[in-house]
């Protein structure tokens, strides 16, 4: 098995009306190369949502995915969003996957419905490439961040150390839902070892290597440092 553990996927941009549209996926830090280069096949590529309960929007941003993928020369013969209209089949629909994307949303919400459907189980097997962003990629953790009750829960358990996407380390903010909690973030770190990133930033987890892509910083105690990383 292979990991990513992406920030964004950056994979749309609004327009002036706030409207979404499909954007190539990028490949400034080489998050694109490193999907080409990691993936044999894309017969079936598997969106697993944040709620599996929101159809709607479900269904827009995984035709938003796919569609960047398209754009960006990867081009999908089955494109299957799994979320609750489809979870008994979980098992197998990840089973023939060739490539599977973790979607961004609550994280607490999202690790519900991995639980539900026992994915950490499903893809003890897995020999694909898995693409986690944001929520995703923090659930594919051994310890997760849970802003909501501002305490750690138990991820999937495929990377040890515990991950903070949309950090802006150049200017010490971390934002989320249109607030800055840095403040909360640095309560969290006390004794506690926390790698943050911002949204061009992701992680190669292989099974004999870890590569980091972008910049990252160690934030342990309430200090934060930027660390030395190459690729």
């Amino acid at each position: 098995m292979k990991i990513i553990l992406a920030s964004s996927f950056n994979n749309y941009k609004k327009d002036k009306n706030g409207n979404k549209r499909p954007i190539v996926l990028p490949d400034d830090n080489l998050f694109l190369s490193t999907i080409k280069n990691n993936v044999k096949s894309l017969h079936n590529v598997v969106f697993v949502v944040s709620d599996p309960t929101t159809f709607t929007l479900n269904d827009s941003f995984g035709e938003l995915l796919f569609n960047s993928l398209s754009l960006s020369g990867l081009n999908v013969e089955n494109k299957i969003i799994l979320d609750n209209r489809n979870k008994q089949k979980a098992a197998e629909i990840i089973a023939e996957a060739d490539l599977i994307f973790l979607a961004g949303g609550k994280v607490s919400t999202q690790s519900k419905f991995f639980n539900e459907i026992q994915l950490k189980k499903i893809l003890a097997n897995y020999k694909g490439l898995i693409i986690g962003g944001s929520a995703g990629a923090m659930n594919l953790c051994e310890t997760v961040v849970n802003f909501d009750d501002k305490c750690f829960i138990k991820g999937i358990g495929f990377f040890d150390k515990i991950i903070i996407p949309h950090f802006d380390g150049e200017n010490k903010k971390y934002i989320r839902d249109g607030k800055d909690a840095l403040k909360d973030l640095l309560e969290l770190s006390e004794n506690t070892e926390i790698i943050a990133f911002n949204d061009e930033a992701f992680i190669l987890k292989t099974e004999d290597n870890i590569k980091y892509f972008g910049n990252f910083y160690l934030i342990k105690n309430a200090q934060i440092k930027k660390m030395s990383t190459q690729h």
